[in-house]
C-alpha cells in the first residue's frame, strides 16, 4: 500500500520489502525530498496519506488488521499535529491557531480527527481504484522479498513524477 500510494501521489520510493523489521512487517523506504527545505500543504497531506496506506491496504485485502501499522499511525498523528499547530495549514484555525496556542482544545482535536478521516478516505479511494497495482506488487514482493524503487516503477509501469 505504501509504495503504490507513494508513486501515485508523486513521491519517490527507494525500496519496498515484505521482510520483517524491528518496526513491523516490511514496508517502503522513501527518498528524501531535496526539492525544498519547506513543506507544502499538498506534500504534507500526501505524506500523511502514504503513512495511512499500509493500514488501509490491510483493511482492503485482509479479513482483519494487525498492529503492524502502529508506527505509521503515530507518524501520521505527528504530521497532523504539525499540519494544524505548527504550519497553520488548517483552514479553521489558520495562522491565528499557530500563534494562539489555546487552539489545542477539543475543537482542535475534532478538526485533527476530521482531517485524519478525510485523508484516510482519500487514500482508501486511491488504493481501491488501483487495487490491481497493490495486489500485483504484493504478489511480486512475495517472490522477491525486496524491490528497489526503480524496479517497482518498471514493474508497475507507473511514470515517475
Amino acid at each position: 500500500g505504501h509504495a503504490v500510494a507513494s508513486l501515485l501521489l508523486g513521491q519517490d520510493v527507494s525500496r519496498a520489502s515484505i521482510k520483517a523489521t524491528t518496526s513491523g512487517v516490511g514496508g517502503a523506504v522513501f527518498n528524501a525530498d531535496d526539492e525544498s527545505q519547506f513543506i507544502t500543504r499538498k506534500k504534507l497531506r500526501n505524506k500523511i496519506k502514504v503513512a495511512y496506506a499500509g493500514r488501509v491496504a490491510e483493511e482492503l485485502f485482509f479479513d482483519d488488521i494487525t498492529g503492524g501499522a502502529s508506527n505509521d499511525i503515530s507518524q501520521a498523528k505527528q504530521m497532523i499535529n504539525a499540519y494544524v499547530d505548527t504550519y497553520g495549514f488548517d483552514n479553521e484555525s489558520g495562522l491565528y491557531g499557530v500563534v494562539e496556542k489555546s487552539t489545542t482544545d477539543k475543537d482542535s482535536s475534532n478538526r485533527k480527527a476530521a482531517l485524519s478521516n478525510e485523508l484516510v478516505n482519500e487514500v482508501r479511494t486511491l488504493l481501491e481504484v488501483n487495487r490491481e497495482l497493490v495486489s500485483s506488487l504484493a504478489k511480486e514482493l512475495l517472490l522477491k522479498e525486496t524491490m528497489s524503487g526503480s524496479e517497482i516503477v518498471k514493474y508497475l509501469n507507473i511514470e515517475e513524477k
